[in-house]
């Protein structure tokens, strides 16, 4: 599969990030429900591995479904074994070469200079490198009563 040109056909990809696996599941089912058939469940969620099994197993093929914040070599081996569609890492962390290993396609991203190269330990914090798009807080509003205040 090549991931960019359908993430570029399907026009959004959905990051789930949730308390629960039950809630991450429900998501998930009313994304691809609506029709956002991209979706990506964030490792940060507790159970996410779970919820991307049980996703993968009521969805349709056509539904791609990723696990995001893939730090690791061995996140990279669950998340296939999860039955991940692709990986999302935040940088060039060991999980970005076993993805590719595994034959999961990879985004690799990194927002600030210290996350586009690999440490031995995390970088002190900076300043971004690049302010946030001008649409962002007015983007955010409009999916979250939690963000009506720009921060």
């Amino acid at each position: 599969m090549d991931l960019l040109t359908e993430l570029t056909d399907r026009k959004v990809l959905a990051v789930v990030r949730a308390d629960t696996p039950d809630l991450a599941v429900a998501c998930l089912r009313t994304l691809a429900g609506a029709g956002v058939t991209a979706l990506e469940v964030s490792l940060t969620t507790p159970g996410a591995l779970d919820a991307i099994a049980r996703a993968r197993a009521d969805s349709p093929p056509d539904v791609l479904i990723g696990a995001g914040t893939v730090l690791t070599a061995e996140h990279a081996e669950l998340a296939a074994a999860a039955g991940a569609s692709f990986t999302v890492t935040p940088g060039l962390t060991p999980g970005a070469p076993r993805s590719t290993a595994l034959g999961l396609p990879l985004l690799c991203g990194a927002l600030t200079p210290p996350r586009s190269s690999p440490r031995s330990t995390p970088a002190p914090p900076r300043s971004r490198s690049s302010p946030p798009p001008p649409t962002a807080p007015a983007t955010c509003a409009t999916c979250s009563p939690r963000c009506r205040t720009p921060r």
